[in-house]
């Protein structure tokens, strides 16, 4: 087995509408742990799911 980092579990923190009102920008948190070290991390990353990339500057 590798010594690569897997994740094992994904909340939505937020969730706001674009600018354009046709999609959303979702901020995500992702528990990964490794299988070599014996502990977990947590990482934040932002989703755009909007469609015409009107994203907000807010």
């Amino acid at each position: 087995m590798g010594h690569g980092w897997h994740t094992v579990g994904k909340e939505e923190l937020s969730r706001r509408p674009c600018s354009c009102g046709k999609g959303f920008i979702i901020v995500w948190e992702i528990e990964e742990e490794s299988d070599w070290h014996a502990h977990n991390r947590f990482d934040k990353y932002t989703e755009y799911a909007c469609p015409d990339k009107c994203y907000s500057k807010k």
